[in-house]
């Protein structure tokens, strides 16, 4: 239920009021800053924890509560329809921020993240200045110890850098807000903020970024009352604002995915028509030039998203609907009833990401295309990470039959898939495997002479993605491209500023030019059932050749056995009699060698989020060596991630997977800090793996044991992280 129009506050008489009284006999309403909460907590028994408002503060009518009311669109949307109507272009001093990391001066979407520009108003000096004034004398509804810079540039969408410049000498950074009354007491002083805020608001003359800079403040306002009564454990009814808290990060999720989808589409374009040009003159080097549909209907899901009677699962089911993938890696943990809050429990009153299912599907990429390398493109990322070498993308090519791919007209191929199996295959072209991007990159420390760790953009990461995604069109004869070289001659090959190479050095400059790809290194893995598959790492920054880097790299990564198994495919073309052309492709398998694939439900949706968040949490708190406080944890930690990231887990590990899900959920919702939770979760793995691994032992006779799997990946973290880079 949206609020009217026509609603003021009974304190100041200016509308927009941002809470209202329940069951008040005159629909009293207020300003965050116009209501006496303190008041409010003093009428409350002093054996009660929780304050019910019962009566209205205003004409003491008696009431059932409050409501903080819900944020309206109508406003911003009309106005970006007039504007739209009229043709003309918006000269916005703030609006949505683009894929590309830059802003946009015609955004289609309100974004909290993205300040305001330009220069200052007298209006808006007016309106800061009176803020300061009440920020100064406590008068406002703020949590303690908010320092000012923080709150003028939340309330103004501002950068911080535009504020200091203008106020020099307001030491912005060292004062801080100490409460005394939190709400403005006299009636004239509440009168001229809010007609200092209007006279601000009127000024801005462009009427999307009028409407939004409006929006923005209720929403503020709103999101420190909401705080300041959970502090006071003031019971309040947040239900429709939440949802219109919902509605609005669903708006910027979709706006960044549509951008995203167009970048896409434009840097995938650009790099095809660079490489496609150059691979006509280089024999042996095949790229697929099928473009994919768009994969999402952008209509119909902001049509969803304006619906106000749906819930996650419809979210999630719409969106199924419209995405080529049917599986799609969520990047936001999936709780169970995360989109409910409870009225009674004020300590669930201020806005969490309640809509991040719905997000995390908005905002999913295929990060990572294990297509058919996994375990072993996992361990290898792992072995990558754990060891700090200074690539940031792998990516797997394993030769296979040729004939279909050839051959047009449809025949029958061998598509390979890195796992366990043995088969004679006779050496042919090399297909994409899968590829693997990493959040992290090594950067030069000037102080230490060093490499150093640094977190990656995630506009970074995303082109990163974005590469793995454009390899995947290319195939090579063996000796052509940088994959065929290193896979006929079986030598390393590290090639620097690929993008400035002539095209016949690096086949896909195109792509490397326009992902941001500078330094590249193949190495040849020897297999024992195919002879040789060729891993390829890169770099988004010149690297130095060190030999002696990589032939640690390849002696490692030659531990971990990779071992290709094989699936046939069959094209079949049209019959002659057809009148209209069809083309039907079937996969056979071997029943041993059938991938387990479960149907892609709700459950799929949670347990894949979940995993990804924990992987992402030891990640983070991996330790570095022996010596740190978790030292004696590095082994576990990446015996538990490699398991995690296993997508061909047996069933005692699945068993064991779920049992530490279920562990990490509880962790979770306890609110336990990520560096607790990984060594948590680490330590009920080791006893798990300890307990299966006695039980084992128990049911087995000593002649006939066999190492665990977990067992074996331990042997396989130590053996993989003896090497210090």
């Amino acid at each position: 239920m949206m609020q009217e129009d026509s609603a003021k506050c009974v304190h100041c008489g200016h509308s927009t009021p941002d809470v209202r009284i329940l069951g008040c006999a005159h629909g009293c309403c207020f300003h965050a800053r116009c209501l006496d909460l303190k008041s409010i907590r003093e009428l409350t028994p002093p054996s009660s924890d929780i304050c019910v408002v019962s009566k209205c503060p205003r004409c003491a009518s008696p009431s059932t509560g409050m409501e903080i009311l819900p944020l309206s669109f109508e406003e911003i949307d009309q106005a970006r329809r007039l504007v739209g109507a009229s043709g003309s272009s918006s000269k916005r001093s703030f609006g949505v921020v683009n894929s590309g990391g830059a802003q946009t001066g015609g955004g289609d979407v309100y974004d909290p993240a993205v300040p305001r520009a330009g220069k200052w108003a007298e209006e808006e000096i007016a309106f800061r200045d009176n803020l300061v004034t009440h920020f100064v004398s406590g008068s406002l509804p703020l949590p303690n110890e908010l320092k000012l810079c923080e709150f003028l540039s939340k309330i103004l969408k501002s950068k911080p850098s535009r504020l200091t410049k203008k106020m020099k000498k307001a030491n912005l950074s060292t004062r801080h807000f100490v409460g005394n009354s939190a709400y403005i007491e006299d009636v004239e002083l509440a009168r001229e903020l809010s007609r200092l805020e209007l006279c601000f608001v009127n000024s801005i003359v462009e009427p999307v970024e009028r409407s939004e800079i409006k929006f923005h403040m209720q929403r503020e306002w709103r999101d420190y009352l909401a705080a300041l009564c959970t502090v006071l454990n003031i019971r309040f009814e947040a239900t429709e604002w939440l949802k219109s808290i919902e509605n609005m990060e669903n708006r910027i999720a979709l706006a960044t995915t549509r951008d995203r989808s167009v970048k896409r589409r434009l840097m995938m374009g650009k790099a095809i028509e660079t490489d496609a040009c150059a691979a006509e003159a280089m024999p042996g080097v095949f790229i697929d030039h099928s473009q994919p549909h768009e994969e999402i209907d952008f209509d119909l899901l902001a049509s969803a998203i304006e619906t106000n009677d749906y819930d996650d699962t419809d979210f999630r089911n719409l969106y199924l609907s419209l995405v080529d993938d049917p599986a799609p890696s969520t990047s936001a943990t999936v709780s169970d009833n995360s989109s409910q809050r409870s009225s009674d429990d004020p300590t669930q009153s201020s806005p969490q990401k309640s809509s991040v299912a719905r997000k995390g599907l908005l905002m999913s990429s295929a990060a990572p295309n294990f297509k058919f390398a996994a375990p072993f493109l996992a361990r290898a990322a792992s072995y990558i990470e754990h060891n700090q070498l200074p690539f940031e993308h792998i990516d797997i090519w394993v030769p296979t039959m040729t004939t279909s791919l050839d051959d047009p007209s449809g025949a029958t191929s061998l598509q390979p898939c890195l796992g366990s199996g043995a088969l004679n295959i006779r050496p042919g072209r090399l297909c994409f495997a899968g590829s693997y991007s990493l959040d992290v990159h090594m950067v030069n420390d000037p102080q230490t002479s060093t490499l150093k760790k640094k977190t990656l953009s995630q506009e970074s990461v995303y082109n990163l993605l974005l590469f793995g995604s454009y390899s995947e069109k290319f195939s090579f004869s063996s000796g052509c491209g940088l994959p065929g070289r290193v896979y006929e001659s079986a030598v390393p090959a590290w090639e620097q500023f690929i993008t400035n190479a002539p095209s016949h050095l690096f086949e896909r400059r195109g792509g490397a030019m326009q992902f941001g790809i500078k330094t590249a290194l193949g190495l040849p893995i020897e297999s024992t059932n195919v002879g040789r598959i060729v891993l390829v790492m890169y770099s988004t920054q010149d690297r130095e050749k060190d030999d002696y880097l990589v032939a640690n790299i390849i002696s490692d990564l030659q531990k971990l056995n990779p071992c290709p198994r094989w699936k046939l495919v069959v094209d079949m073309g049209s019959g002659g009699n057809d009148t209209a052309p069809q083309s039907t492709s079937h996969q056979l398998q071997a029943p041993s060698m059938q991938s387990n694939q479960s149907e892609f439900n709700e459950a799929d949706i949670i347990k894949s989020s979940q995993i990804k968040e924990l992987i992402s949490i030891l990640g983070e708190n991996m330790p570095s060596d022996y010596s740190s406080p978790l030292g004696q944890q590095i082994n576990d930690i990446m015996s538990l991630r490699l398991v995690l990231l296993n997508s061909s887990r047996s069933p005692d590990e699945d068993q064991l997977v779920d049992s530490i899900l279920l562990l990490f959920g509880s962790y979770l919702k306890a609110g336990r800090s990520r560096a607790d939770i990984s060594q948590m979760v680490t330590r009920d793995y080791a006893f798990h793996s300890t307990e299966h691994q006695r039980n084992q032992q128990q049911q087995v006779e000593p002649r006939h044991r066999v190492p665990s799997f977990s067992n074996q990946l331990q042997h396989l973290s130590i053996n993989s992280g003896s090497p210090r880079f």
